[in-house]
C-alpha cells in the first residue's frame, strides 16, 4: 500500500518538470482522487504498483549523469535530452522532483484500469 502524499502547492519546491511556479500547478491531484474518478466513471482498477522507488532512482541516475557530462563538456547539457524540452532550469526541475519523493510530499504509481462491457 502506498503511502498518500501530503501536497499541495505550498508544500511544492518550484520549479518542477510539470510546473515552474505554483499557478502551474492548480490540477494537483492525490491518487485517491484519480482513483475516484476512475471508479466514478464505471472503470475497475486492475493493478496499482508503487513506482516510487524507481522514479527516484531514474531520476537520481540521470542527474549525475547529468552533472558528469557537464563537468567533461565545460558545463554543457547532454545532446537529446529533457534539456531540450524543459531548458536550463532541468536540473533545478529535476533536483526538486527528487527531493519532493524523497520527502514524502509526491509519489509515483503506475494504475491499470478496465471498463467493463455492459
Amino acid at each position: 500500500m502506498m503511502a498518500t502524499p501530503t501536497t499541495s502547492p505550498a508544500t511544492l519546491t518550484f520549479p518542477l518538470p510539470f510546473a515552474s511556479e505554483a499557478a502551474g500547478c492548480l490540477g494537483l491531484a492525490t491518487p485517491e482522487a484519480y482513483k475516484h474518478a476512475f471508479a466514478s466513471a464505471g472503470f475497475e482498477m486492475v493493478s496499482e504498483t508503487d513506482k516510487l522507488a524507481f522514479v527516484a532512482a531514474s531520476l537520481a541516475g540521470m542527474l549525475e549523469r547529468s552533472a558528469q557530462y557537464a563537468k567533461v563538456h565545460g558545463g554543457a547539457a547532454p545532446p537529446l535530452t529533457l534539456a531540450v524540452v524543459m531548458g536550463p532550469t532541468l536540473r533545478d526541475k529535476m533536483a526538486n522532483c527528487l527531493a519532493l519523493f524523497r520527502s514524502g510530499h509526491m509519489t509515483a504509481a503506475e494504475i491499470a484500469w478496465v471498463k467493463p462491457l455492459r
